[in-house]
């Protein structure tokens, strides 16, 4: 499961946390990706995801002008099949439960449609597994530097 989001709350993540702790238990391997640009994820939001216990990468890009914006969803349950979301929602209370949001849905069926989702998969790993210096490990100690740094 990666859940890809440009701006995340403390709020939202706790309505989730029992679907991802669920998912977790059953083995799931679980990603989350975050940005923090134009200061719209808090420090809360970014305690919660922490606290999860699964993969977690922070994103932000300290140019100005150059904001992380995705929100892709990606769920697959291997050998399967997966499910891609790609729209507006955001990992907030409005991008997931109250703001008319848009997103398109695409699914993949294993295994006839694997040959077309290992073509589509590469398209999303920027996305799906930042790295370079914009991207960063959430740990304690780094939302313990950002919150010193205001």
């Amino acid at each position: 499961m990666w859940l890809v989001s440009a701006f995340a709350i403390a709020q939202a993540i706790q309505r989730i946390a029992p679907n991802i702790l669920e998912a977790k238990a059953r083995g799931a391997n679980i990603n989350i990706v975050v940005g923090f640009d134009v200061q719209s994820t808090s420090a809360e939001a970014l305690k919660r995801i922490n606290s999860l216990g699964v993969n977690s990468i922070l994103v932000h890009n300290a140019r100005g002008g150059h904001t992380f914006h995705p929100k892709i969803y990606l769920f697959e349950a291997s050998g399967e099949r997966a499910e891609v979301f790609v729209g507006s929602n955001n990992l907030t209370d409005g991008g997931l439960y109250t703001n008319y949001e848009a997103s398109t849905r695409t699914a993949f069926e294993f295994p006839a449609d694997y040959e077309e989702y290992a073509q589509f998969f590469p398209s999303l790993e920027t996305y799906l597994k930042p790295t370079g210096t914009t991207a960063q490990v959430l740990t304690k100690e780094l939302i313990d530097i950002l919150v010193l740094r205001g």
